[in-house]
């Protein structure tokens, strides 16, 4: 037998030869043609090599498989960039869609006087706190007041007569071109507690109606005289119709939203006048460029006054609260109107906010929260394109007065 080369054998070669040699290494070695020693080295190597560790070449991926996969990996990428990009749109619109709702720009903005003429100023009347259905007996309250849907009535005629006087015979350029009249909530006293179930005058929904019929015949007083009537509309927290506040669908579970629903269907064919009512509860609108927000006022994050401050407190912190609140989704206001609070506080000079009176007066909750009285009272101010508020006028409507000589002049 001729003898290979010693690096021609392979393991499988030398392991064959020893099971044929009984695995004796000197027979196995016989029968390959090399000396014992050499056959035992090459089988101890062969061993080693075995049970080491092999240490594969690194493997070159093709060039076209290279690109292919990083192909892939780009469109990955792209597609989560995409998916991204639409999630913050889609965030956009969720979150900011409240705060970027188109302001409410009113669409009669008021046109800067040409020289020599006199700013043409925009009034803005804020109508609010009527409890239709409410009954306040006078000897509960000593006296001072005495309310029921009779009354309320008296008194909604008296508002819009002592208005338009206001504006066309107590002003030195009444040639308007517009009047925006806020509706500011809790026209209905509702059934929101036990005792005003029991002491309402006259059913709920009679009520309402009511409210509709003297508000349709309320506005149509005012386009005799003013060429077009904006109405932003917001709900209060007597209007509703669960025991307990619900924050989501608010308005579609308050009579105040129907009855703003009613008058807008009653005036649909009335181009002239512009009802605003959203489901946000809150009305951003613009005039000349100033931007008033519409609250009813218990949604204004703060707790009421006490007899000894009175509401200025709360009122400041709301009206702070607010501010930040809308800031922080990426609008703003100027100025901060509200009712709720009963209590006519004209604070749009030092504070940017104005708190409406109230048509039912004062109450025997009044009394017994020990709040200093204040007279039926809606509010009016006006707005010049130029300077903003320059007046507000107190709009007194109950027997003993109607608006007194207290204009308040801020320019």
């Amino acid at each position: 037998m001729v003898a290979k080369p010693i690096y021609q054998y392979t393991p499988a070669a030398v392991a064959d030869a020893i099971q044929r040699a009984g695995g004796s290494i000197a027979g196995a070695a016989r029968l390959l043609g090399m000396p014992r020693q050499t056959l035992q080295s090459m089988r101890d190597r062969f061993a080693r090599e075995a049970t080491s560790p092999a240490v594969a070449p690194p493997a070159r991926e093709p060039e076209a498989d290279r690109l292919r996969a990083q192909v892939r990996q780009l469109k990955a990428q792209l597609a989560e960039r995409e998916q991204l990009a639409l999630s913050a749109a889609e965030v956009r619109s969720q979150i900011f869609g409240l705060a970027s709702t188109p302001r409410g720009d009113v669409a009669w903005k008021l046109p800067l006087a040409q020289a020599g003429q006199k700013a043409a100023e925009m009034p803005i009347a804020i109508w609010s706190d009527w409890h239709y259905g409410e009954t306040v007996r006078s000897p509960e309250v000593s006296g001072c007041n005495a309310y029921n849907c009779a009354e309320a009535d008296k008194r909604v005629q008296a508002l819009v007569k002592h208005t338009l006087d206001l504006c066309l015979n107590h002003m030195s350029n009444p040639n308007y071109p517009a009047m925006v009249v806020c509706l500011a909530g809790d026209f209905v006293t509702g059934e929101i507690h036990d005792e005003l179930t029991q002491s309402n005058d006259g059913d709920l929904l009679p009520a309402v109606l009511r409210v509709v019929d003297i508000l349709v015949w309320a506005f149509g007083e005012l386009l005799r005289s003013f060429p077009r009537v904006y109405v932003p509309c917001v709900s209060g927290n007597h209007g509703r119709n669960t025991a307990k506040i619900q924050h989501k669908r608010f308005i579609f579970k308050n009579f105040d939203w129907l009855i703003y629903t009613l008058l807008e269907r009653h005036f649909k064919d009335e181009p002239r006048i512009t009802f605003d009512n959203r489901e946000s509860n809150q009305v951003r609108f613009d005039v000349c460029g100033k931007v008033y927000m519409l609250l009813h006022g218990h949604d204004l994050g703060v707790k009421g006054g006490d007899a000894l401050i009175g509401i200025s407190g709360p009122v400041i912190r709301g009206r702070l609260k607010a501010g930040l609140a809308e800031q922080s989704l990426g609008s703003g206001f100027d100025y901060l109107l509200m009712g709720h609070f009963h209590t006519y506080m004209p604070l749009l000079h030092s504070n940017g906010v104005l708190v409406n009176g109230s048509l039912i007066g004062y109450t025997e909750y009044s009394r017994d929260r020990r709040y200093r009285y204040q007279r039926p009272v809606q509010s009016l101010h006006f707005h010049h394109p130029r300077h903003g508020i320059t007046a507000m006028w107190p709009v007194y409507v109950s027997e003993d007065g109607a608006s007194d000589d207290t204009r308040e002049t801020i320019v």
